[in-house]
């Protein structure tokens, strides 16, 4: 079957969307309109607004800067100007034909500037006729759906684990009258917010980018570097406790994890609260890591977190007064070693399951090679 060339610029017409960019950026879940966005988020609120509403679907909102798409079939409005709003021209493509197939296109856009005019619109394509776009689009779409059963499933399993992680930190932290009381402060010598400024990006000094704490472990990865040195009171050290102290998940504000030892300098960043315990030994900062982590601490903090302007965070001083249970040194060490093997199992099960839905996904670039190329 022939296949025929056309640009991009030849079956997509471009409308900016000036006319249809929401007013007011008040959303609220019980509002009808979605607002979108190219980029991955997609629906980021709806409005109440009436006028300026995008009527003429399906589309295909092209992010101008990222060359990221969407497509769309419901009415809409936009968060901002930064996109072109692409019409297939029906009588030559399908729709969705034309959504996959540029999902398969490679394009750098590392430059910050704007794509479609310049360059995107300029690509050109083979298509079939309509008839075989629509048996293709059928066939993507039931491989599509199969892919993403299995990724549910995956997720599911995942999910499992999840339950799992906090069913055998709950056994462990079972209350014990023997254990002593704490008020969090007490255990403290130091608790301090980190570096303030913006990172150079360059550089021979690491800082830590918020998600380098995670629930019970320390990503040492997640860096950024700086050209200035920090100061001694920036700087993260073995058995320190570090807590996210902002962030757009509440689930993520409060977490808690230890400083492993450390072959380098790590400074950490405003958004991180770093704490420094009175008793520096790693079973100890370790049995507090996942101590903090669960059960009635972690509803502790959940009940101290506050929203302001989309952002979830929480005080030191509310962190302090978290209560701790706290047994022997003998005892932390046992409950440590016992939960160590048990997340390094669950950690090993999460990595597979996690390499699955990558590789999953990657099977979706696949399908889409084929298809454009009349293999499917």
């Amino acid at each position: 079957m022939d296949w025929k060339e056309y640009s991009l610029g030849e079956l997509l017409d471009y409308e900016q969307p000036a006319k249809y960019i929401v007013n007011s950026t008040e959303y609220n879940n019980a509002y009808k309109t979605p607002v979108l966005t190219a980029g991955k988020s997609f629906i980021i609120g709806y409005t109440n607004e009436k006028d300026g509403v995008f009527e003429e679907l399906p589309v295909i909102i092209f992010d101008d800067f990222t060359t990221a798409t969407q497509y769309v079939n419901f009415r809409f409005k936009v968060k901002s100007s930064a996109m072109k709003i692409l019409k297939p021209k029906k009588e030559l493509v399908n729709p969705k034909f034309i959504y996959y197939r540029m999902q398969n296109i490679q394009l750098d856009h590392s430059t910050h500037k704007r794509y479609w005019l310049q360059h995107y619109s300029k690509l050109r394509v083979a298509i079939p006729d309509l008839i075989e776009q629509q048996r293709i689009v059928s066939r993507i779409e039931e491989l599509f759906s199969e892919l993403d059963a299995g990724i549910e499933e995956l997720k599911k399993i995942k999910n499992k684990l999840g339950i799992y992680r906090q069913a055998i930190l709950k056994e462990a932290f079972k209350k014990n009258n023997q254990w002593e009381t704490f008020e969090f402060q007490e255990l403290l010598e130091d608790m301090r917010n980190g570096y303030g400024k913006k990172p150079t990006d360059n550089g021979d000094y690491k800082i830590l980018k918020i998600s380098a704490v995670r629930s019970m472990n320390l990503d040492l990865h997640e860096c950024r570097q700086n050209s200035s040195e920090f100061n001694d009171k920036e700087i993260i050290k073995e058995n320190d406790l570090l807590f996210t102290r902002y962030n757009g998940s509440s689930e993520l504000v409060g977490v808690c994890a230890a400083v492993p030892e450390l072959k380098d300098t790590y400074a950490y960043p405003d958004k991180i609260i770093r704490c420094r315990l009175k008793f520096n030994n790693s079973n100890h900062a370790r049995f507090l890591q996942y101590y903090i982590n669960q059960g009635e601490a972690r509803m502790y903090i959940r009940s101290k977190i506050k929203t302001t302007s989309g952002q979830n965070g929480i005080a030191g001083s509310d962190i302090k007064k978290l209560c701790i249970y706290l047994p022997s040194l003998e005892i932390q060490e046992r409950i440590v070693s016992y939960l160590d093997e048990k997340m390094s199992n669950c950690d090993k099960i999460t990595t597979v399951i996690e390499n699955a839905i990558y590789k999953a996904d990657m099977m979706r670039q696949s399908i889409l090679k084929q298809a454009f190329e009349g293999r499917l």
